[in-house]
């Protein structure tokens, strides 16, 4: 109406949208419909434009043109050469940047790709063009063909020259079980908000972090990228201390830009707490970083992050938080998604943390010296790769003198073991054409009992180093079905203020036969989930852990050749031998708690 274009319009409202919830607010009401209906319909009007014979007629006619002077064939030709040498020229760029900083051809060409790639704006600025009469119609014809043939080529070569390394042999111990008992452990800690921050601090607290054996943090402030802001990845350096006490902390090296003002504000006070943390506590360095991105992809720099620190183990808050009621309510069902994404392409181990108060005592910390227990710690052990990193994270718990830590395993009695031979492959192998599910079966069987050596291994390792120690319980459970598990785990539900189980994750067995199917959360496992049901009426906290698994090798990562500096071999060799000296030891541990219910 006033002879303004639209873009001018839309440039504005852009403008005077306020950075913060408003913009996220808006971005969450209309993106779906404007990239579904609005965009769609936009490159419908943009492609009815387009003129195909014109890009074949000569603009002018044979007697107009100067003496000496020939029509091309085309007379785009000079536009296509244009198109065609700015974006050689883009890709030789990036290709001589990448040889100036020695970064990889791929990445240089990548680049190169990514800036010939054309999107709506640019169709956006040839339609004024031609509608103010700037561009002809042979001009825009030609440019809109040179934007879609040249999008259409850089876009699948972006996607196939950029291959992100894989660095996961730079690092062999990826999980607590592999790790040094004397070495440094890296820790990713994931925190969305304020109130997961007690939680973390009281695990880490727990987790036994000493001189000897020193905890490294990478604490990971979490914040949901929204309005305008672009994802991006801070490193905070540590604090400084001014003259005269006072501290200050400024931002180091960031990946991109944007966020709001109250994210910040969030990120100072969570980056505090832990470094509070950090000066009181010993045997333990905190490293803070802020990281803004979309849920759909906020897995990806929690992984990065592991992999290219060397972390041992990513711990994770639960989607769900602790209400005074004592039940758990959803906080945000994206974090769970995170959760399960991280679970699936981990390049460590995982452990999801659901609190139930753990961070209440977080004054616990004070018990340490102490002969008297802070934390009530149970593990309850059925077998298998996650078991087994669930109980080495847990062995280095019972190292701090505030921790009581119970271990009890459950064993499959007569009729578990006949239910599993029975619905085992070979039972039901009876032609000469059942070869290959015999063979699948047998291989399934042998892996079974390879799990099961080192189960027994690894726990007759744990008993053999704590016996006679006197915060360390072990016992065993023997229960034929899952009926049976579930009130087992009931009668422990008043003891005990945090309980470590392994995920179990493709793993079956008759002990917990059923539960996945009643399962809520499946990132939990099946007795995860049990114990963070509303049906479990205890209040005390869960870990979840899943150990990282090495393709390749038979029996997950503890199936890894033994790197000369690790004690596997040797522990292996002495379990041969003591295997038959270490019944007599874990009998007399049990004895003091046959009459507690847990033996039977």
């Amino acid at each position: 109406m006033i002879g303004i274009h639209a873009m001018t319009g839309a440039f504005l409202f852009g403008l005077v949208v306020p950075t913060g919830p408003v913009a996220a607010a808006l971005v969450d009401r209309t993106e779906e419909f404007l990239v579904n209906l609005l965009l769609p319909v936009f490159y419908i009007h943009a492609g009815m434009r387009f003129n195909a014979q014109v890009l074949w007629s000569p603009d002018l006619p044979q007697n107009k043109w100067p003496a000496g002077w020939k029509p091309l064939p085309h007379e785009g030709f000079y536009l296509v050469l244009i198109i065609a040498l700015a974006s050689a020229c883009k890709v030789l760029t990036g290709l001589l940047v990448s040889f100036f900083f020695s970064t990889p051809v791929s990445e240089g060409l990548t680049l190169g790709f990514l800036l010939s790639i054309r999107g709506p704006v640019e169709i956006m600025l040839l339609g004024v063009g031609y509608e103010k009469q700037i561009l002809s119609a042979k001009v825009y014809n030609v440019l809109l063909l040179g934007v879609l043939v040249v999008t259409a080529i850089a876009s699948p070569a972006a996607l196939f020259t950029h291959r992100p390394p894989r660095r996961h042999v730079a690092y062999k111990r990826r999980n607590l079980q592999r790790s040094k008992p004397d070495g440094e452990l890296r820790m990713v800690a994931c925190v969305h908000t304020n109130r997961n921050v007690p939680s973390i601090i009281s695990l880490l607290e727990i987790s036994n972090p000493t001189k000897r054996s020193p905890i490294f943090v990478y604490a990971l402030h979490l914040i949901e990228l929204s309005g305008r802001a672009s994802a991006m990845l801070i490193v905070h350096n540590p604090i400084q201390t001014k003259p005269g006490g006072h501290h200050h902390r400024r931002a180091g090296a960031s990946r991109g830009g944007g966020g709001g003002g109250g994210g910040q504000q969030q990120s100072e006070q969570i980056i505090t707490a832990f470094e509070n943390y950090e000066q009181h506590a010993g045997g333990i360095s905190i490293q803070p970083l802020t990281a803004v991105s979309p849920y759909s992809s906020m897995h990806e720099d929690i992984c990065s992050i592991a992999e290219d620190r060397h972390a041992a183990l990513i711990v994770l808050p639960f989607h769900k938080a602790h209400t005074v009621g004592g039940d758990l309510e959803t906080i945000n069902p994206g974090i769970q998604s995170v959760n399960q994404k991280v679970l699936a392409h981990a390049p460590c181990s995982v452990a999801i943390l659901v609190d139930r108060g753990l961070g209440a005592g977080a004054g616990a910390a004070k018990y340490a010296g102490s002969r008297h227990a802070a934390h009530n710690v149970a593990v309850l052990f059925f077998g298998g790769p996650d078991d087994r990193e669930a109980l080495a994270y847990a062995w280095r718990m019972a190292e701090h003198p505030g921790v009581m830590l119970t271990v009890v395993r459950f064993l499959p009695g007569a009729d578990a073991a006949g239910a599993q031979y029975s619905a085992s492959p070979l039972s039901g192998a009876r032609s000469s054409d059942a070869s290959a599910p015999m063979a699948a079966a047998a291989a399934a069987v042998a892996e079974e009992d390879v799990e099961r050596l080192l189960d027994d291994e690894f726990v007759n390792e744990f008993r053999l180093k704590n016996v006679g120690a006197e915060t360390v319980v072990y016992a065993e459970k023997v229960v034929n079905n899952s009926e049976e598990t579930v009130g087992a785990i009931r009668s422990m539900e008043t003891i005990h203020d945090l309980y470590v189980v392994g995920r179990g994750h493709g793993r079956a067995t008759p002990l917990t036969a059923g539960l996945a199917e009643w399962s809520e959360c499946a990132e939990l496992g099946p007795i995860g989930d049990l114990l963070a049901s509303s049906d479990f009426k205890a209040t005390a906290s869960v870990l979840v852990v899943q150990q990282y698994i090495v393709h390749g090798f038979a029996g997950g990562a503890s199936e890894q050749p033994a790197a000369p500096d690790s004690p596997r071999q040797s522990v292996l060799q002495y379990l041969s031998k003591a295997n038959h000296r270490a019944s007599r030891p874990a009998a007399a541990v049990d004895a003091g708690w046959n009459g507690a219910g847990y033996r039977s």
